[in-house]
């Protein structure tokens, strides 16, 4: 019977017709540091299917991929990110250290904001390391194009 359960999940998980995590239609995730190279900002966007990645001096840009979408929408999910709407924390005190801001919405609603300074929700450091991964290997995979001058 245990397998049977276990087998009947992994049946709906896969299939994307039940168990499905929330649309997701745009996500920014932005982070300031100490140095430029903490300075970066992703921006997904589900009408264009595209993620812009930006850096001081440098953007790039790739196609989302319909499986990378769904497991954007999953991470988002997997996260927790509704959790953090309306996270605004700041120490006032520290004046060379990290901040971020974050916006997630979702095709029913809501939209979710949440940013800080040296304050940060409850998980941030797993979920910006989670999400930088995911993003950065999506622009890995992306077909490389010249520039034409």
């Amino acid at each position: 019977m245990k397998k049977l359960l276990i087998g009947a999940f992994l049946l709906l998980a896969c299939s994307g017709t039940a168990l499905a995590a929330e649309d997701v239609t745009s996500v920014f995730f932005s982070t300031t540091g100490s140095s430029m190279e903490h300075c970066i900002s992703y921006d997904f966007s589900r009408a264009k299917m595209t993620l812009v990645w930006e850096a001081p001096g440098v953007t790039r840009s790739a196609r989302v991929s319909p499986a990378q979408y769904a497991r954007l929408c999953s991470l988002c999910d997997e996260l927790g990110l509704k959790n953090w709407d309306g996270f605004s924390g700041t120490d006032s005190g520290v004046l060379d250290g990290e901040g971020f801001n974050m916006s997630v919405e979702y095709a029913g609603g809501p939209r979710v904001h949440a940013r800080g300074y040296m304050r940060f929700p409850q998980g941030y450091r797993m979920a910006k390391d989670a999400l930088f991964s995911f993003f950065e290997g999506v622009l890995r995979d992306a077909p490389q194009t010249k520039k034409k001058y």
